[in-house]
């Protein structure tokens, strides 16, 4: 399935939707990839503090935003590219932080699971499969991206 006009305009509508109430919904998006990869809270200084619950923490809020734009932007400027729409050099980035928090490939399943359920909630009725698959391609782009500098 290529990403084309249909799968844009799809995650472009969605992601309108989801503004309103991003910073919640950034909260639990990063939430539920700690939920499912406990050990992943050792990958990010602010959260090395198990006593802190991340709903709590500020630096992982902030985070967390930056992470669910960063995906979401990427998804919505595919179409205009045919591909990643990221600098070389932040995606040279990205893949050695990647790289160097020991990131595997199950990492990012779960993290394209949560983005799926957050899309999800955050859209409620107006969700359907194709929304699901257009933002699972658009993830899946990106992921490879990443991955492709991880092993660079």
């Amino acid at each position: 399935m290529d990403f084309g006009e249909k799968q844009k305009a799809l995650v472009m509508q969605s992601w309108e939707l989801i503004q309103p109430n991003l910073g919640y919904l950034s909260v639990r998006f990063f939430t539920e990839i700690l939920d499912n990869i406990p050990e992943a809270r050792d990958m990010f200084y602010f959260l090395k503090d198990k006593k802190d619950s991340p709903q709590n923490n500020h630096k992982m809020k902030t985070h967390a935003l930056v992470l669910l734009k960063l995906t979401c932007n990427s998804v919505v400027r595919l179409q205009e590219k045919g591909d990643i729409a990221l600098p070389e050099d932040a995606l040279k980035k990205l893949g050695s932080i990647h790289l160097a928090k020991d990131v595997k490939d199950f990492h990012f399943e779960v993290m394209r699971e949560a983005l799926l359920r957050i899309v999800h909630e955050g859209v409620g009725d107006q969700w359907s499969d194709d929304l699901g698959k257009a933002w699972e391609l658009g993830y899946d782009k990106l992921a490879d991206a990443i991955k492709m500098k991880m092993k660079e």
